[in-house]
Parts: structure tokens; sequence; C-alpha cells
């Protein structure tokens, strides 16, 4: 069934006490850097200036387990800290994804939409794009692959490569297929 849509905006603000309980009640790392992502989100599109409470409550204490977070969650974690424009911690995030892409060869286990993630993370002005080149060319030979075939994971990493050409204006990857 549809979700009614209301004129007084009653919805996005269920929608947004829905995230913000995750923040605080959901033990598990990746639902809640999701929902803290989709906030961030909020947060940047209304041009709030920094985050609630709750969401930098969340944001400190997955800053303070940064070193245990997998790739595709230090990406969000650096895309959040990117959208309330936090940017010391942009920087530490992003030294830490490339590290734990350089040490763990991470590329090869990570999703379509972890990639996604990944790629959006390193190519949004970080010191080293080129750091997103790889990704990039994972995410390509993927999709290549998964010709055919349907899926959330294929659409996250096609919406991940229109997005960042779109922010540079430019649509030639400059992958060879």
């Amino acid at each position: 069934p549809a979700w009614p849509r209301r004129k007084d905006g009653s919805n996005l603000l269920a929608g947004r006490a829905y995230l913000e309980k995750q923040l605080l009640e959901q033990p598990d790392t990746q639902p809640r850097v999701e929902a803290l992502y989709a906030l961030s989100i909020s947060s940047a599109m209304e041009h709030r200036r920094g985050p609630t409470r709750f969401e930098a409550r969340s944001f400190l204490e997955m800053m303070q387990n940064r070193e245990t977070l997998t790739p595709e969650q230090v990406a969000l974690l650096l895309l959040i800290a990117r959208n309330f424009a936090f940017e010391e911690e942009v920087r530490l995030l992003g030294g830490l994804l490339e590290q734990q892409l350089r040490e763990q060869n991470a590329l090869s286990s990570l999703s379509l939409s972890s990639l996604g993630h990944v790629y959006l993370a390193l190519s949004m002005g970080m010191q080293q794009p080129a750091m997103a080149d790889p990704v990039l060319h994972v995410m390509c030979v993927r999709l290549s692959e998964s010709v055919g075939l349907t899926g959330w994971q294929q659409l996250a990493a096609f919406l991940a490569l229109i997005m960042d050409d779109y922010w540079q204006g430019d649509f030639d990857i400059g992958v060879n297929y």
C-alpha cells in the first residue's frame, strides 16, 4: 500500500522520528549509520548548520569506534561528516578509508551498493581523488558482468555513478567497456 501524502509535512516528521529512534535503539552499526546518513542528507538539504543532539551523539559514538567500522561504514560516516560540514572529521575519515582500502584489499569483497558509497566518499573533494578510480573500475566491471540482472545493488551502483557525474559535470567516466 502507498503511503498517504500529507500536505502538512507530518510524513517527513514521522520519517525523521523513525530514523532518530533507530539511532537510539538499534544495536547494530549498519542500520544506525544508514539512518544517520539519511538524516544528514535531510540536514544538508534544509541548510541546517549542524546535527541534532541525537545525530551528534550517534556520530560521536561512531567516530570513537571508527577503527572497527567496515570500509562502507567509514565511507558513509565520511559522507555524513561532509553533510554536517565537519572538516576535520572528513579529513580523518578520508585517511582511514584510504588506509582500509590499501591494507585490506577490500574492493573485491564489497557489494555494488557498498562500492557506490565508497566511490562517492572518495570522489567528492578528497585529497587523493585518484583513489576513487580503482573503485570506479571495479564498479564498471561488476556492472558489465551483471547485465540483464535487476536488483537494488545494481541500481545503487548506477545511481552513484550518475550522481558523481552530475556533480562533476562530466558524463565521460573514462572506462572502456
